[in-house]
C-alpha cells in the first residue's frame, strides 16, 4: 500500500477513534479525555484529507508534536503570568 493511501486510511481510523474518546470523555465527565479525543479526531481529519499525519495538537502549525500542545489549558501556554 502506498504511504499516501496508508496515511489516509490511518487518518480515517484516528478520526473515528478520536470521536469515540470524545464521546467517552463527555459521558464520563472527563475533560482531558474529551480534549484528547477532539484533538485526535481533528488530526485524523487532517491526515485523511492531506495524506500527511497531523501534529498531535489538533492543528497543523509550526508548534511542537505531541505533549507540547499548550499544557492542557484553553488558549495554550503554561499558565505563568507575564509582566512587561
Amino acid at each position: 500500500m502506498q504511504s499516501n493511501i496508508r496515511d489516509k486510511v490511518e487518518g480515517a481510523f484516528h478520526e473515528i477513534k478520536g470521536k469515540i474518546k470524545e464521546v467517552a470523555g463527555k459521558l464520563a465527565n472527563n475533560r482531558n479525555l474529551e480534549d484528547e479525543g477532539s484533538n485526535e479526531k481533528i488530526d485524523g481529519q487532517i491526515q485523511e484529507k492531506t495524506g500527511r499525519p497531523g501534529t498531535g495538537c489538533g492543528v497543523r502549525s509550526g508548534r511542537g508534536g505531541r505533549g507540547s500542545c499548550g499544557g492542557g489549558r484553553p488558549g495554550g501556554g503554561t499558565g505563568k503570568a507575564t509582566s512587561d
